[in-house]
C-alpha cells in the first residue's frame, strides 16, 4: 500500500479568531452520545479518516473489539469513524489523521443520536438550504464519501445544519496514500 505511514508533518496553526464552518469527521460534543463511542482495529486494505461510513465486526469474549471497515453499502453502515477522538492516527500531512489497516480506528454506531460533520455534493446543499427540512431523505456515495441526493435508497440521518464555505475537508489521493485539507466543499451535520 502506497504512503509513508510514519511522515509527519506540522500542520497550519490550530489557533483562529474566528471560524463560521466546520471540520468534516468531527463529531459535536455531546456527552450522551460520547459514552457509546466505541473503537475497532482497522482492517482491510483502504485507508480511512473521520466522517465515513464504516462496519464492525463482532468481538471475541475478554479480547478487542471486532474488525472495523469502511462500509461498502447501506446495509453494511453500523457507525461512523470520528476524527476529533482520535489519540493515535498518522498525521501525513497538514494535521489530517488517517488511520491504516491494523490501526485502532474511533467510531460512533448509528442510533446515538450524534451529530457528525460530513462532506455533502455542494450543489445538494445549496438547494437543502433554500428547500429542505430535517427529514428530506438523501444517499451516500459510498466512492466519492459525500451525501448525494436522494437515488433509490436513503441513507438513515437527519441533516441538521449546511455550511457551504470556510469548511475543512479531507483530500485523498489514492495514489500517494496521503490526504490533505480543502477548503473547498460543503459541510452537512447529520445526526446519526
Amino acid at each position: 500500500m502506497a504512503g509513508n505511514y510514519y511522515q509527519t508533518k506540522s500542520g497550519t496553526s490550530p489557533f483562529v479568531l474566528q471560524s463560521n464552518g466546520f471540520i468534516a469527521g468531527f463529531a459535536l460534543d455531546d456527552q450522551i452520545a460520547e459514552m457509546f463511542m466505541s473503537d475497532g482495529v482497522l482492517g482491510g486494505t483502504t485507508p480511512i479518516w473521520g466522517g465515513l461510513p464504516v462496519k464492525n465486526a463482532i468481538g471475541a469474549p475478554g479480547g478487542l473489539n471486532g474488525a472495523l471497515f469502511k462500509a461498502a453499502a447501506y446495509a453494511e453502515v453500523t457507525g461512523w469513524s470520528i476524527a476529533n477522538h482520535a489519540a493515535h492516527p498518522v498525521t501525513d500531512s497538514d494535521s489530517i489523521g488517517i488511520y491504516r489497516p491494523g490501526q485502532t480506528v474511533h467510531f460512533l454506531p448509528t442510533g446515538v443520536k450524534a451529530r457528525i460533520a460530513v462532506e455533502i455534493d455542494s450543489a445538494l446543499a445549496a438547494t437543502l438550504l433554500s428547500t429542505g427540512f430535517f427529514n428530506t431523505q438523501v444517499s451516500w456515495d459510498f466512492i466519492n464519501n459525500k451525501i448525494i441526493a436522494f437515488a433509490a435508497t436513503a441513507l438513515p440521518v437527519t441533516i441538521e445544519k449546511i455550511s457551504l464555505s470556510n469548511n475543512r475537508l479531507v483530500s485523498y489521493n489514492s495514489g500517494s496514500g496521503n490526504a490533505s485539507f480543502t477548503n473547498t466543499g460543503a459541510v452537512a451535520v447529520i445526526r446519526i
